[in-house]
This record gives structure tokens, C-alpha cells and sequence, in this order.
């Protein structure tokens, strides 16, 4: 509400970690999956105020991906147009829509893989593929001072499909500028 363009801190930068498919992918060879892996995040915002209470929190990010194998590369970009309501002085609730793009490329391999029963073998990409997914977009914002909030994000992807569906988040720090 008036906090935030009372501090004169309409545009933010915000640092933080991200992970992709919270629980939905296997992450070692004895079954384990990612549910916390905080991938370094970079975004940026800005925060316009719509009327009163609401504004309109457009954002755009990068996501580096630290744990992928060591024979490809995964790096995701994305743009986020976020609406928020300050449901107190301090607490910003969001929701929007977005548009996730993830860049995979490597020289080519064939990884055999646990699968419960045996083995699999999974082939790595040889050249650049991209994907594009479009987000629902929950999340939370606390402002502690002029200068800092946190927020926690949840992105659902694949919302309409109940086989495919899959949530994503990030924690951020961001700085008010």
C-alpha cells in the first residue's frame, strides 16, 4: 500500500534459489527425488500500483541449474505478469500467469539409470533443445524494511493435465531500489 511508494522502491532485484518439479523427478540411482534443491535464481520487478491495495508485478528471471550431469547444460529463463493485493502494511499476496522457457544442451550421451526393477537408458541431447511452458503463479512477499522483503513463489505447470501437473518454487531476497 502507501509502504512501498512511500520508500520511493518501485523497482526490485531479488537473488534466491529455485526448484524445478518439487518431488516429481528421480534425483539419484536409489530412487530419491528433488523436493529442495535451490538452484541460484536472478530476477527482476517492478511494482506499480494499480488502485488502493492492488498492483500489477510484472517480473522477468534466470535460473542457472547446478545439479544437472555433467554431460549437458540447463539454464531457464522466465517472464511472469503477476498481479498483488497487500492484504496488510507489509504482506503482498500474488498470483498471475508466465511463461517458462528451459535451454538443454550437451554433446550427446546414453546414461543407464535405476528404475526399480533394472536399468534404463536415457539419452542426453546432442545440440540445443528448448521448451516453453505457461505457469499459474501463487506466492507470498513480506516486506521487513524499505530496502528488503522475502517472498516464496509456487509455479504450476501443466495445470489442466492431473497425470502432468507439477509445482515448482523459488525463495527470494530482494532489494527495493
Amino acid at each position: 500500500m502507501s509502504l512501498i511508494f512511500s520508500l520511493h522502491a518501485n523497482a526490485l532485484v531479488g537473488v534466491g534459489g529455485y526448484v524445478p518439479f518439487a518431488g516429481k523427478y528421480q534425483t539419484d540411482e536409489s530412487g530419491g527425488t528433488n523436493t529442495f534443491s535451490l538452484n541460484p535464481t536472478f530476477t527482476g520487478h517492478i511494482l506499480l500500483q494499480i488502485t488502493g491495495a492492488h498492483y500489477l508485478y510484472p517480473e522477468v528471471g534466470y535460473v542457472f541449474h547446478l545439479l544437472d550431469s555433467e554431460n549437458h547444460s540447463k539454464n531457464t529463463f522466465f517472464a511472469n505478469l503477476n498481479l498483488g493485493y497487500f492484504a496488510t502494511s507489509t504482506l503482498l499476496l500474488k498470483y498471475g500467469v508466465g511463461v517458462f522457457q528451459t535451454i538443454i544442451s550437451g554433446q550427446g550421451a546414453v546414461v543407464s539409470l535405476n528404475n526399480g526393477s533394472g536399468t534404463s537408458n536415457f539419452y542426453q541431447p546432442e545440440e540445443e533443445i528448448k521448451s516453453y511452458n505457461t505457469t499459474l503463479n501463487f506466492g507470498l512477499e513480506n516486506f521487513f524494511s524499505k530496502n528488503v522483503s522475502i517472498g516464496a513463489n509456487a509455479y504450476l505447470f501443466q495445470f489442466m493435465s492431473s497425470q502432468d501437473r507439477a509445482l515448482s518454487y523459488n525463495l527470494m531476497l530482494n532489494y527495493h531500489m
